[in-house]
């Protein structure tokens, strides 16, 4: 796992509880702090254990980075050419959003900043070394 995720949860004390969900394949998957819990289903491919609190933590780092910079739905919808009259583009931000509030309270503002910081890092390595 990479370093600034580990940092996250290392600075925030989080954990995780899984347990299948109610479909073959999905599990709920609860990352607490001890005083807030963020509680989602994730499915996996089959045959997939459940997921590990990096990589939960790694993947919705990575689709909330979509409305990190962005001010708001206006902004989100320009940047990534979408259609704002699509009920399902208003719906994933509204989750999106949702998702980003529950990373804040799960590892402060300051802890998120320095995760997404470091997710940006980490990208911009990864796209700089040559393939």
């Amino acid at each position: 796992m990479t370093d600034f995720i580990e940092t996250a949860i290392s600075e925030a004390g989080l954990t995780l509880e899984t347990s299948p969900a109610d479909e073959p394949d999905h599990y709920r998957c609860t990352i607490s702090n001890g005083r807030y819990e963020m509680v989602r289903t994730m499915r996996m491919k089959p045959d997939y254990p459940p997921p590990s609190l990096g990589g939960l933590l790694l993947y919705h780092a990575e689709q909330v980075q979509q409305i990190y910079d962005c001010d708001d739905i206006l902004d989100w919808v320009k940047e990534y050419d979408l259609d704002l009259n699509d009920h399902k583009v208003r719906d994933k931000f509204t989750n999106l959003v949702k998702d980003q509030d529950a990373l804040r309270r799960l590892l402060s503002d300051d802890g998120f900043h320095k995760m997404m910081t470091g997710l940006e890092i980490h990208q911009a390595i990864s796209n700089a070394r040559p393939r």
